[in-house]
């Protein structure tokens, strides 16, 4: 695979008088700029077939452009209303399977009433200068003190802890768990802490409990990721309306966390399937949610892992059934169960197992077609502090600063409880 190189040409004016020889600005971008990636055609790789570009910035929302190369009318691709300053341009190539087979990236400066030119080479992305093999590269420290939260007094009918869901907001950790109890029935519980090993219960109610008769979530509920944007906490979490018929996919608001208020109808419907949520990422201005499901009316259960995208967190459509097919032996009988970050230019997902035995990782470009470690698995059950469990279920990843750490689910005298460990990530 040879290289190829594609010309970025930037411009910016804050008056109309210094550049009235540019024909392309309007008077509604008299004080913003434009990024043009010019492409030379003869120079693209015959496999191309997609090309996708992203301008990214601290403090403002990621720009990005696409173009199917065979329909492209013009040899341009361009960004719009670019606020000068200091940008990383990023050019990704794919061939018409998704997969991704050239990238490349560059630093791009935006100056007020001035025409700059860079080149930006984008290389095979089997060069080992922008592949990364996350696998390789990830430890897990168990925690010695673990687990780190359990209960012990539930009801007769209480079977543990697990599910964790985490943020930090600076100051303490907050967590959103489920409880699980016979006839596979949950509640959501949410609990603090101000160093995420030692939690205290904030309430001695669930916080989230399944609907009234007639709702869609009349017989159950379950925890999945919470979100915190412009004041606001989203939990997207499942719902029953039976024991064994399809599950769904809901969303509950909240102004601190503990009062949440119901959307009306469900987000992710999807009739004959058993569906979870796992975890969601906002990149630029787009969702990715990823959601494990199993389907129905089969002799066994058949588990896989999808991504569904969305612009507005509300309306979602689902791009990709199963982005984890069962290729290796530990995975067996399915992938169950995700955790997704975004790590410099790639995403890293880890995820499980539903015999629950271990995690492994993957790393994407586009949150859609994923590359597995040839490393894993990258944590067992056997890596568990003095063998304290006897299974690893729903790995989660937190990140506070340049920090990582991985709680997820065990179980420990038939109870299911909540670990942590210290994930390095080189």
């Amino acid at each position: 695979m040879k290289n190829f190189i594609l010309f970025a040409t930037v411009l910016i004016c804050i008056s109309l008088t210094s550049c009235k020889d540019e024909n392309w600005l309007t008077s509604q971008e008299n004080e913003l700029g434009k990024v043009v990636i010019k492409l030379d055609k003869t120079s693209i790789p015959q496999e191309t077939y997609l090309l996708l570009a992203s301008l990214s910035r601290s403090g403002y929302d990621s720009l990005k452009v696409s173009a199917n190369i065979s329909s492209l009318s013009t040899s341009n691709l361009t960004f719009n209303y670019v606020v000068p300053g200091n940008w990383q341009l990023k050019v990704w190539a794919f061939d018409q399977n998704g997969i991704p087979i050239y990238y490349g990236t560059t630093k791009i400066d935006v100056l007020p009433n001035v025409i700059t030119k860079s080149n930006i080479t984008l290389l095979p992305t089997g060069a080992v200068d922008i592949t990364i093999s996350c696998g390789a590269n990830i430890s897990v420290t168990d925690y010695a003190g673990n687990p780190i939260f359990v209960n012990n007094s539930g009801p007769s009918n209480f079977l543990g802890v697990y599910y964790p869901n985490v943020l930090f907001d600076g100051k303490k950790y907050k967590m959103w768990y489920s409880t699980l109890y016979t006839e596979r029935q949950y509640d959501v519980r949410y609990a603090e802490s101000t160093d995420g090993i030692y939690w205290s219960n904030m309430t001695n109610y669930p916080v989230l409990e399944r609907g009234s008769a007639g709702s869609w979530d009349q017989y159950t509920v379950h925890s999945g990721p919470v979100i915190y944007e412009n004041g606001i906490y989203t939990m997207y979490y499942v719902g029953d309306a039976s024991k064994d018929g399809d599950s769904y996919i809901g969303a509950a608001d909240s102004f601190d966390g503990i009062y949440w208020v119901k959307r009306n109808l469900p987000l992710i419907k999807i009739i004959g399937k058993r569906i979870a949520p796992n975890s969601l990422i906002k990149i630029g201005s787009t969702y990715y949610f990823y959601f494990s499901y199993t389907k129905l009316n089969t002799s066994q259960d058949v588990w896989g892992i999808s991504v569904a995208t969305s612009q507005d967190g509300s309306n979602w459509s689902i791009v990709k059934e199963n982005i984890l097919p069962l290729s290796e032996t530990w995975e067996a009988p399915n992938p169950n169960g995700c955790s997704v970050i975004a790590l410099d230019n790639k995403l890293l997902l880890m995820y499980g197992s539903l015999n629950n035995q271990a995690f492994g990782t993957a790393t994407s470009i586009d949150g859609i077609n994923w590359t597995k470690s040839s490393s894993n698995p990258v944590f067992t059950k056997d890596n568990t502090h003095n063998y304290w469990s006897s299974e690893v279920r729903y790995p989660y990843i937190l990140r506070v600063g340049n920090s990582f750490r991985l709680y997820y689910t065990g179980i420990v005298n038939g109870k299911l409880a909540i670990g942590v460990g210290d994930l390095s990530i080189r």
